[in-house]
């Protein structure tokens, strides 16, 4: 009877240190992105995740990137950042994804009534990924008017480009791609009145319906 009460013993040490192992170098699922207007990385700002149960947040470092971890895979969540030079800005109803990071491109602008304003996202068609409009916002405010690929060109090429008159545009912020050759995409808004509206862009397959978006752009503009 002395060597089961021996091996029962060294069970019940080794078991709760296998239960706790963590492998070298996993990593939990992350929120990454950029706070940017005009082009900008914005540092210093307060970004708040909340996904029915816990609120979790970060502040953009210099370059306005900024990562949050502890969202479970396929959970909703709604989003709020608070620039100091604009005013708060939310969405609801992002999905974080079921395998990997999601990356959030958060951008703010402002302009007057009447101009048109534009903003640019990295796109790759080759990997069969699209943006789409998600969440059109106040369209009394901005309406969407059109968006098309352009001709493939750095960020300084595409800043140094006038705008045609009685029209903004942002200098795109590129997030990368490991397949074929990207580009950017221009996304373009009418403003009509005075307020402010949050647009939602997401970047998935079309056929993959069940799938959320790998990507969202968050765009905010304060029409004055």
């Amino acid at each position: 009877m002395r060597l089961p009460i021996i091996a029962l013993i060294l069970l019940a040490i080794i078991c709760p240190l296998a239960g706790g192992y963590v492998a070298e170098g996993s990593v939990s699922p992350l929120v990454e992105g950029v706070v940017t207007t005009e082009g900008r990385g914005v540092p210093g700002v307060e970004i708040n995740v909340w996904d029915g149960h816990t609120n979790r947040k970060a502040v953009s470092d210099g370059e306005g990137k900024f990562a949050i971890a502890g969202l479970a895979p396929g959970a909703q969540f709604a989003l709020r950042f608070t620039p100091k030079d604009h005013r708060s800005v939310r969405a609801d109803g992002l999905r974080f994804p079921e395998n990997g990071n999601l990356f959030l491109g958060l951008e703010y602008a402002a302009t007057q009534r009447g101009q048109s304003y534009s903003f640019r996202v990295s796109s790759n068609p080759s990997t069969g990924y699209e943006w789409f409009l998600l969440q059109q916002g106040d369209t009394a405010v901005a309406a969407f008017r059109g968006n098309a690929m352009e001709s493939e060109e750095t960020p300084d090429q595409a800043e140094l480009q006038s705008p045609k008159k009685g029209e903004f545009s942002s200098v795109p912020v590129s997030v990368g791609s490991s397949a074929g050759r990207g580009g950017w995409e221009r996304w373009t808004f009418q403003a009509f009145g005075e307020g402010q509206s949050v647009i939602v862009l997401g970047y998935c397959r079309p056929w993959e319906t069940e799938v959320s978006p790998a990507r969202y752009h968050l765009f905010s503009l304060l029409v004055r």
